[in-house]
């Protein structure tokens, strides 16, 4: 049988440059208010990275997310729709990349 195909929207985030990019703790913050402003969505996955920076690591975590509300008990899954939604910015604001299709098996 084959896999299922889907689309996912993602983000990724990272600290402003300069002291205290790397800070974890913040970084964690920023991002978790980032998903509270997208209101009720179904995170999939949530990645981290360290790069070397001059003087601090450089961080940055990417989030994929559903514009569906996230599945609660009694709730059945569905498969999302594309959303074209592109909202961006710098300094450490989210910056949403274009829905990319990835494979995936419900169980």
């Amino acid at each position: 049988m084959p896999a299922e195909e889907w689309t996912i929207n993602h983000f990724s985030q990272s600290n402003p440059t300069g002291e205290d990019q790397g800070d974890v703790p913040a970084l964690l913050r920023r991002v978790a208010d980032s998903i509270e402003a997208l209101g009720d969505v179904d995170v999939q996955d949530v990645t981290f990275s360290s790069g070397v920076a001059d003087t601090e690591d450089d961080l940055t975590m990417t989030v994929y997310f559903h514009r569906q509300p996230r599945r609660r008990s009694g709730a059945s899954p569905s498969v999302p729709e594309l959303d074209q939604e592109h909202p961006g910015g710098d300094q450490g604001d989210p910056v949403e990349h274009e829905p990319r299709q990835r494979r995936a098996t419900r169980r």
